[in-house]
């Protein structure tokens, strides 16, 4: 019983570890955005944004709001062309 349940916690930190990565990569694609273009915005280096997109690290939580606003704005512009 105890080796499942650590199975699916596994899975579900997995899971989420990539989603992370990922969003952040395909949202700043999305906005035609470079990794130092985002970087020089929330004031980290474009590796720092390369290792986010690539799962090696996340991003401190207290810049999650600052990406996700910039982000959301540059796609609202885009859409607006």
């Amino acid at each position: 019983y105890n080796g499942v349940i650590s199975t699916e916690i596994v899975f579900l930190e997995v899971s989420i570890d990539m989603n992370i990565g990922l969003n952040i990569r395909t949202l700043r694609k999305n906005a035609d955005l470079s990794q130092e273009m985002l970087a020089e915005r929330l004031g980290v280096t474009f590796q720092a944004v390369s290792r986010w997109e690539r799962n090696e690290s996340y991003p401190d939580i207290t810049l999650l709001p600052a990406i996700a606003n910039f982000l959301e704005q540059k796609e609202k512009k885009k859409q607006k062309k």
